[in-house]
């Protein structure tokens, strides 16, 4: 089944919106209490065989209205409530751009316009990557250097635009640039020697962006750092269909290319406007958009082929036909002919292939209510259910997904049509699988809900970032800026370390470091390549984050910040490393920079011995779980054996730290053996100042 839009797991709400909220709450109690008086007064009249009367009627003809309106309030305001300012992504948008015009060597202004419209949070989360990609190509295949903007009588200073702005049921973004537009010749060439198109046939902008959506297509000279490699066009467009939208493209050689996405309004209230059919004794919903034409055709027309089954024609085309209901149940007998002795089709298309479907009864377009498959029922070709009129139940077509299953690409997982009506519609059916889950949620959903509330706390600590850093660009004398900037850093690195990610938060401590040099001067130093490695900084916690949410992240370093901070920190005989006998603990460039830093403040340096003697769980672990806590005291410098060692199951029950802690010594030692001796097996533990 294609991949299900996921919904962010958390957000900020505004206030204002919540007391509407809870206003539509009140209005919903009132008609709750008028519609349980006019249903008692119905019920007296029918058993006292009366019929009902104008009053009661129209009592029932209100209740209807006042309804109807409370719901259309409260699913407008449920889908304010989802909705973010566009500017947090005009911020990464600007990082994006500044990261690819500095390792392509070009001049780059970035300009943001519509940064106060409102678009709803599943839109901007799934726009993320196709956006950024764009973004990128604009820079590296669209803005020319300074020499060619030269010879071209072109200022040195490209312009990227983005551009968010809506209608009723539309979000429009916009992605232009004023560099040389598409090489249209240079697609033509390609797209005739793959045989996507007739020699000489004229290539119009949606034939070209038809080629460049297609896999291995690329106007690109030479492979660089972040695109040429003729991947990801791809991706984008498919990203965008999923969300139901489209893209347009304009482009003018010499001036410039403008691609726009169009997407619509993301329901809060998972919202389809479907065409119901009936097949197989089920009721099945196609969306729209992917629907042709539903037709009936006499048997005769039908045409068969021996290797390649059954065809109808349609403007022209000769069209696959196959049977829905023998796809999704392949057990069930083929459909029979209609009663007036014809074959019902319905006529879909997905990304430019078309098809038709027998099916036994048409029926009529609706506006229905998606309600998704439990995560543990996978069935390739539906993506949920929904309630039709009299209650009866209907099932969602995932269209990509049944396309997929038609020519034979199986999902892992999936079950056919019978089981996985069973399995929905059952309950007795999937006992087991309930209590697993109900099991497994109750042994991790306290850590979840931390877990989440301390990516709530990153995620808005890194829109005051993305705001502050760009600040920081414009005015980087400014020390109050620069300070903000330092807490902010570290308040991230703070949530990374409380989530377990000690790998994530010693990333981020290398971004402190360097800020932190780079204000300890006399005269600021916020150089550009400072700026880059803030900037990176953010980077890497937005990545950490997306990818938290869903479970994919595993804790890991990312070396070119590391490496970065070894270039921009001063050599080790630059910040005296004598006074630092260690021993087999030995510390990176910058963990012996924060080690003298660190003893520049006044901060209490301790060296910790510590001995475990596991019971209940294997040493690596515990061994792991005491390097989390002794980290929660401070900055952990230095340790033996070293973490990476310790994940990989390298270590004995004997480890060492180099610690930097502002708590006292006799707290420390007090506090850690209280925890580490009744939690994680510790047997001996001593702690020394470190002179």
């Amino acid at each position: 089944m294609a991949k299900a839009i996921q919904s962010p797991e958390s957000m900020l709400v505004r206030l204002d919106n919540l007391d509407q909220l809870l206003k539509v709450a009140g209005d919903v109690i009132i008609a709750s209490s008028n519609l349980e008086l006019t249903y008692k007064h119905m019920a007296a009249l029918y058993h006292e065989g009366k019929r009902v009367d104008e009053r009661t009627l129209n009592a029932t003809k209100d209740l209807s209205t006042t309804t109807g309106q409370i719901s259309t309030r409260l699913h407008h305001l449920v889908q304010v409530i989802r909705t973010v300012t566009f500017k947090d992504m005009g911020f990464r948008a600007q990082r994006t751009v500044r990261e690819a015009a500095r390792k392509t060597g070009k001049h780059v202004r970035f300009q943001l316009i519509g940064e106060d419209v409102y678009i709803d949070k599943i839109i901007v989360e799934e726009l993320h990557d196709p956006l950024l990609h764009q973004l990128r190509n604009a820079v590296t295949h669209g803005i020319e250097d300074v020499r060619t903007r030269a010879q071209l009588n072109k200022p040195d200073e490209g312009v990227v635009v983005l551009r968010a702005y809506k209608s009723e049921t539309e979000v429009f973004i916009e992605v232009e640039d004023d560099g040389a537009g598409l090489d249209m010749e240079a697609l033509q060439r390609q797209g005739e020697a793959l045989g996507m198109l007739d020699a000489g046939q004229p290539l119009t902008e949606a034939l070209a962006l038809d080629l460049i959506c297609r896999p291995g297509v690329s106007t690109a000279d030479e492979v660089s750092q972040v695109s040429g490699r003729g991947v990801g066009m791809d991706v984008v467009r498919e990203q965008i269909i999923r969300l139901g939208g489209s893209i347009q493209l304009k482009t003018e050689r010499g001036k410039g290319a403008s691609f726009t996405y169009r997407v619509p309004l993301v329901s809060a209230v998972n919202i389809l406007d479907g065409l119901v059919i009936q097949a197989g004794g089920h009721y099945f919903a196609f969306p729209i958009i992917n629907v042709v034409a539903n037709l009936s055709y006499p048997p005769e027309e039908i045409s068969t082929t021996m290797d390649h089954g059954r065809y109808i024609k349609y403007l022209g085309q000769m069209l696959p036909l196959h049977d829905l209901t023998r796809i999704l149940e392949p057990e069930r007998a083929a459909a029979s002919l209609a009663d007036d002795g014809e074959i019902h089709t319905i006529i879909i298309d997905y990304k430019g292939e078309r098809l038709a479907m027998v099916i036994n009864e048409f029926g009529a377009p609706c506006k229905l209510v998606i309600i998704p498959f439990e995560n543990w029922i996978t069935v390739q070709g539906l993506s949920g259910t929904t309630v039709l009129g009299g209650d009866q139940l209907g099932f969602i077509v995932d269209v990509p997904s049944l396309f997929q299953r038609i020519h034979g690409i199986k999902e892992s997982q999936s079950l056919v049509l019978s089981k996985g009506l069973k399995d929905a519609l059952e309950p007795a059916t999937t006992k087991a699988a309930v209590q697993t889950v109900a099991t497994f949620s109750s042994s991790v959903g306290s850590d979840n809900t931390k877990k989440q509330e301390y990516i709530l706390e990153i995620e808005k600590t890194l829109s005051l970032l993305n705001e502050t850093l760009f600040k920081l660009e414009s005015d980087p004398q400014n020390p109050e800026i620069v300070n903000s900037t330092f807490r902010l850093f570290h308040t991230v690195k703070g949530n990374l370390l409380m989530m377990g990610l000690p790998k994530g938060g010693e990333t981020i401590h290398a971004v402190e470091s360097v800020l932190d040099h780079a204000r300890s001067d006399e005269e600021l130093n916020i150089s550009d390549e400072v700026m880059d490695i803030m900037m990176d900084g953010v980077s890497y916690a937005e990545e950490v984050v997306r990818n938290s949410k869903d479970g994919s992240w595993r804790d890991k370093t990312s070396e070119d910040i590391l490496t970065q901070s070894k270039t921009l920190l001063p050599e080790k005989g630059a910040h005296r490393t004598d006074w630092l006998t260690l021993g087999e603990i030995k510390l990176s460039h910058e963990s012996a920079y924060r080690a003298t830093n660190h003893r520049r403040k006044g901060t209490v340096l301790y060296r910790c011995f510590v001995e475990i003697d596991p019971k209940a769980q294997p040493i690596f672990l515990a061994a792991c779980l005491v390097y989390k806590r002794i980290s929660e005291t401070g900055d952990i410098l230095g340790s033996t054996p070293t973490l990476d060692e310790i994940e990989h199951g390298a270590t004995e029950n004997k480890l060492k730290f180099l610690l930097a802690s502002d708590w006292d010594p006799g707290k420390l030692e007090h506090n850690l053996k209280a925890l580490l001796t009744r939690h994680y097996d510790v047997a001996t533990l001593r702690i020394s100042v470190f002179q």
